[in-house]
């Protein structure tokens, strides 16, 4: 089935939608699948915000530990080779 049809079809089961709570999840998903402007950031919870923000002004003073160095750390405390 090429994908024209595929939309055809969508939009005959669009038109079988009755109910006023269906259309306006559909216009819901809609909103967020096809607005170039929603940005994922705004999304997120104010905790997590704080939390990525916070990471990253660690990173950026340098308080950061490698991924090599974590794995040798986690090796030699677990006594993993």
């Amino acid at each position: 089935m090429d994908f024209a049809t595929r939309k055809l079809i969508l939009l005959e089961q669009f038109m079988k939608i009755v109910s006023p709570e269906k259309i306006e999840k559909l216009e819901q998903f809609f909103k967020k699948e096809i607005s170039n402007d929603q940005d994922v950031w705004d999304e997120m919870p104010n905790t997590v915000q704080e939390i990525v923000d916070y990471s990253l002004k660690e990173s950026e003073e340098g308080k950061v530990v490698s991924h090599k160095d974590v794995i040798s750390k986690v090796k030699k405390k677990y006594n993993i080779s």
